[in-house]
């Protein structure tokens, strides 16, 4: 897909949040929900829009969550968020899953959100909490969520999103005046 640079040129003003201000907006094409990278990883997605400007949720934002899959074994799982900018959790995991330190997470694709494949961080400690099925996994990001100047914007729609094309209108006419009607809409 095609991609945009732009400057980070601001971080929310609440301290809680993972958010930065880049200066790049609408007038621009940026949309709600767009992947930004830099050259590592997975940085977050665009939050608001304005003209000139947007906000993006930062991967390691506590509201955030993203569908992923181990690289070695396929598995897939969810990080969340912490709130920390160099740790994420790798949740719902079974205490019978192969995970290993240093395995490396990619986007699924799953969701809607992030197109498959980008690398979003690595394995560096597993705990196994007496009192949970679960294990307690930290991720590692590969973006730099801190310090840096520039992100990478996205523009390819997320693979989850794009249905086939249907045309249940063009069946129903029977009269056979169009029947090429069907293959040019396929064809956009």
């Amino acid at each position: 897909g095609r991609m945009m640079i732009s400057e980070i040129i601001g971080t929310d003003p609440d301290p809680l949040r993972q958010i930065l201000v880049i200066n790049r907006g609408q007038s621009d094409g940026v949309f709600i929900g767009q992947m930004v990278l830099d050259d590592k990883g997975v940085v977050g997605q665009v939050l608001d829009v304005f003209s000139h400007s947007a906000r993006i949720l930062l991967i390691s934002d506590k509201e955030n969550a993203i569908s992923v899959r181990i690289e070695r074994t396929g598995m897939r799982g969810i990080t969340a968020g912490t709130g920390d900018s160099g740790r994420m959790s790798l949740q719902y995991v079974p205490k019978t899953a192969d995970v290993k330190v240093g395995d490396r997470v990619f986007t699924s694709g799953l969701g809607e959100r992030f197109p498959a494949g980008y690398p979003v961080g690595h394995v560096f400690s597993i705990q196994r909490e007496s009192n949970s099925e679960f294990l307690d996994i930290a991720i590692k990001p590969f973006s730099q969520l801190e310090g840096g100047h520039h992100v990478i914007l996205l523009f390819s729609a997320p693979l989850a999103k794009e249905q086939p094309h249907t045309e249940p209108d063009l069946k129903k006419e029977d009269d056979g005046s169009s029947p090429q009607l069907g293959m040019r809409y396929a064809a956009q």
